[in-house]
C-alpha cells in the first residue's frame, strides 16, 4: 500500500452467514479482497460456529485466511502490517505479554470477550475484560466481537473498537484494513449488495425466484434473454429492463444510462471537505481539482482557532477562479455544500454570496437518488466507483473517519505528539478530488440508454431465499 501497509479482515458474524449463499460470499470476497475472514460468535451457540466455518471453508478461496475466534486457544497471526492476536477468552495481563512482539510493532487483538455497559440514568460507561491490555510496552488496538463496528473509543490509554456488524437500516459487512502504524480504515458492504440482491429492485422474494430459475448470479442475468427474464413470476418489462441495465454495469465495468438526461454541465471544477465529524464544528480542509488548468490544490487549516481562513481562501479562489462554472462533490448535497454554506455563513460572510450563487452538482445524488444511471460497483462510496471506471489510487491508509479522529485529537491538545502528518492527509483529500474527476468523466461519457415500459404485475411477496447451506 505504498508505504502504507495493512492487514484487510472482513468480519462475519456466525448468526447471520447462513443468510447468505454462496456465491453472496465469493462477491464478498471478490469486493474487498481481504488477507483474512474472521468468524464471530455473535448471539449464536457454538455448534453453529463450527458448521458456518465448515461450510465456509469450502467458498472462501486459498490464500485468505479464515479466523474464528471462538476456537479454544489464543493464537497469532504474523502480518506485514503487525501482529495480530485472536484471543477468544479473557487473558490475564502476563499472558497478553507472553503473546506480544518484542520488536514493539503495532499488535491487533481480536475477541469477544470484551464489553461495554453503558448507563443511560448517570451516562456513564463501564468495560468489562479490558484491563490485560493496558500498561503493555508493545502499541495495542483491540477489537470486540460484542462492540458494533462503528464503536471506536479510547478507554484509559487503550484504543477500544467494534467488530460486530451493524444493524441499524441495512446490515453492513465490515472490512477492516489493519494499518502497520496503528492507523484503521474501514469500508462496508451492506448484505443486500451482495450477489443478484445487488440490483436495485431486486429484494429477497425476487432472489429466490430468479434463483429457483437458474439465475443465482449477476452474470446469469447479464446473459439472459430478456423473453426469459419476463418469464419469471412478477417480472414486468420496466422491471426486466432494470435488472439487465445494472447486471450489465457490474459485469462490463462501466456506466449503464437509465435516462437521456443531460443536466451534468461540461465545465466544472471538483471539491472535497474534511471535517471534524459528521456533525461539525470544523471544516478544516477543502480540496480542489480544476480540469480546465489540470491542478489540484489544498485549502488547509492547521491553526482549529481560526474557522474562517480556509474559507476565505477558497472563497476568493471561487471568486477568482470559477468563471462560472459548476463546483461538483461527491454527496454534496448531503455534506459538502450544506455545511460549506453554513460555515460561510458563520466565518466568512463577505463569501457566502460567491458561494450561493455557484452553481452546484452531485454525481451520487443523479445517479442514486434520480436514477439517471447505473454504477459499476456493488458500492456507491466514491472509492468503490472510481476502483470500478479504473482509476487507480494512491493508497494512504486513511479514510473520513480516522482523519476527522486525528483531527479531533489535534484540536484537543495540539503538540508535537498529536500534530497530524499534513502531507498524507492532503494527499488523501487529493486522491477523493481526483477519485470524483474520473467517476465524473465516466458520467459524462456513459451514452448507453435503454427504452423502458412501465408494465409492472402484481407480485406475490412469499418466497424465502435460499442460504449457504443450500448451494
Amino acid at each position: 500500500m505504498s508505504g502504507h501497509e495493512s492487514y484487510a479482515v472482513v468480519v462475519l458474524e456466525a448468526s447471520r452467514v447462513n443468510r447468505l449463499d454462496s456465491h453472496e460470499i465469493e462477491d464478498l470476497i471478490d469486493y474487498f479482497h481481504p488477507d483474512g475472514v474472521v468468524l464471530i460468535r455473535g448471539n449464536a451457540p457454538a455448534f453453529t460456529v463450527e458448521q458456518v466455518r465448515y461450510e465456509l471453508e469450502r467458498v472462501i478461496p486459498d490464500g485468505v485466511g479464515l479466523h474464528a475466534i471462538a476456537e479454544s486457544d489464543p493464537r497469532t497471526v504474523t502480518t506485514d502490517a503487525g501482529t495480530v492476536l485472536i484471543a477468544p477468552n479473557e487473558l490475564s495481563t502476563q499472558q497478553v505479554e507472553s503473546y506480544l512482539p518484542g520488536d514493539g510493532s503495532h499488535t491487533y487483538v481480536l475477541t469477544e470477550a470484551v464489553s461495554v455497559e453503558i448507563d443511560m440514568i448517570a451516562l456513564t460507561a463501564s468495560v468489562d475484560g479490558l484491563d490485560p491490555y493496558g500498561g503493555h510496552d508493545t502499541p495495542l488496538t483491540v477489537f470486540s466481537g460484542q462492540l458494533a463496528s462503528d464503536y471506536w473509543v479510547d478507554h484509559d490509554g487503550i484504543d477500544l473498537r467494534g467488530l460486530g456488524v451493524v444493524k441499524q437500516g441495512n446490515v453492513k459487512i465490515p472490512c477492516f484494513y489493519l494499518g502497520s502504524d496503528g492507523v484503521v480504515t474501514v469500508k462496508s458492504l451492506a448484505e443486500g449488495k451482495l450477489g443478484i440482491r445487488a440490483l436495485t429492485g431486486m429484494g429477497e422474494t425476487y432472489a429466490a425466484r430468479f434463483k429457483q430459475a437458474g439465475y443465482k448470479t449477476v452474470e446469469d442475468i447479464y446473459r439472459a434473454e430478456m423473453v426469459d427474464l419476463l418469464s419469471i413470476k412478477g417480472v414486468s418489462d420496466h422491471r426486466a429492463e432494470q435488472f439487465t441495465k445494472q447486471s450489465t454495469a457490474l459485469v462490463e465495468r462501466e456506466v449503464v444510462r437509465f435516462t437521456d438526461d443531460e443536466s451534468l454541465p461540461q465545465d466544472v471544477v471538483h471539491i472535497d471537505i474534511e471535517t471534524d465529524g459528521l456533525n461539525p464544528s470544523i471544516i478544516w480542509q477543502i480540496g480542489l481539482y480544476d480540469p480546465h488548468a489540470d491542478e489540484t490544490c489544498a485549502f488547509l487549516q492547521k491553526d482549529s482557532t481560526q474557522k474562517g481562513e480556509i474559507l476565505r481562501e477558497f472563497g476568493a479562489w471561487l471568486r477568482n477562479n470559477l468563471d462560472g462554472r459548476a463546483v461538483v462533490a461527491y454527496n454534496g448535497w448531503k455534506f459538502d455544500f450544506p455545511h460549506l454554506t453554513e460555515f460561510f455563513h458563520q466565518c466568512a460572510p463577505e463569501y457566502s454570496q460567491t458561494w450561493e450563487s455557484t452553481y452546484k452538482v452531485d454525481p451520487y445524488d443523479w445517479v442514486v437518488r434520480e436514477r439517471h444511471a447505473a454504477f459499476p460497483s456493488r458500492g456507491n462510496g466514491i472509492e468503490a466507483v472510481a476502483d470500478a471506471v479504473g482509476y487507480e489510487r494512491e493508497h494512504t491508509g486513511l479514510d473520513g473517519a480516522t482523519t476527522a479522529h486525528a483531527y479531533q485529537r489535534w484540536m484537543r491538545n495540539p503538540c508535537e505528539e498529536t500534530e497530524l502528518d499534513w502531507d498524507r492527509h492532503t494527499t488523501y483529500c487529493r486522491e477523493d478530488v481526483l477519485a470524483l474527476h474520473h467517476v465524473y468523466q465516466a458520467l459524462l461519457n456513459s451514452g448507453r440508454v435503454l427504452s423502458e415500459q412501465n408494465t409492472d404485475r402484481p407480485t406475490d411477496e412469499n418466497t424465502q431465499q435460499g442460504t449457504l447451506f443450500d448451494y
